[in-house]
């Protein structure tokens, strides 16, 4: 899905290259306002990746990025304290940790359009569709005491899986240029079509676009 998503932008971007006044690329990055999942957080909150614009006539305007976030999520289990006797399921006390830890990728792909491109200050607006894709590997351990004598048995076990969803992603923001650099700070907003295991289905954060 990942390399997919790669490929796709690299066309896009090479195909409206073709027709466009001006083309920039650089780097987005910068950080979620909410958490990333929705339960006991170990996520990085940062999100940074490669991006290209291309500028069109009449203040119009295509930006795709590939935006990488670190998520993860942990749980403790509580033990059952001594002599609750949950037969035939866990008659003795027990305990266990699962953490999952996801390389997410994000591609949105955002029309834009500028306000006033002859102005030092060119605020914008931008919508689009965005893919986003996530590979789990999550570690789990579950420690029994079992029988009488308290034997300790310990059980653990590791998967992988991946899952992918769509939504859509809302910008606005301001550019202005210092030397040879574009600089675009901006607010984004994203919706997901569906709820993607642990990840939020609404995404807010402010990021900043540093362009060519």
């Amino acid at each position: 899905m990942r390399q997919t998503a790669l490929f796709i932008l690299l066309v896009v971007s090479a195909s409206l290259a073709a027709s466009a006044q001006t083309v920039s690329v650089g780097v987005v990055g910068g950080g979620s306002l909410v958490t990333p999942n929705m339960y006991s957080d170990d996520s990085h909150r940062y999100i940074v990746g490669p991006s290209v614009e291309v500028r069109l006539p009449r203040g119009f305007a295509v930006e795709a990025d590939a935006l990488y976030q670190r998520a993860g999520t942990s749980f403790t289990y509580a033990s059952i304290p001594s002599g609750t006797n949950l037969a035939p399921f866990y008659p003795y006390p027990t305990s266990g940790v699962s953490r999952a830890v996801a390389n997410v990728w994000q591609f949105p792909l955002t029309g834009k359009y500028y306000f006033n491109r002859t102005s030092k200050f060119q605020p914008f607006v931008g919508l689009g569709p965005e893919l986003r894709s996530a590979g789990w590997h999550t570690d789990s351990s579950v420690v029994i005491v079992s029988g009488p004598s308290t034997t300790l048995m310990t059980s653990s076990s590791s998967s992988e899986s991946r899952s992918n969803s769509a939504g859509a992603v809302a910008v606005a923001g301001m550019r202005f240029q210092l030397g040879r650099l574009k600089f675009s700070p901006q607010f984004r907003f994203t919706r997901w079509s569906r709820q993607q295991g642990s990840l939020r289905t609404n995404e807010a954060g402010l990021m900043l676009g540093i362009h060519f």
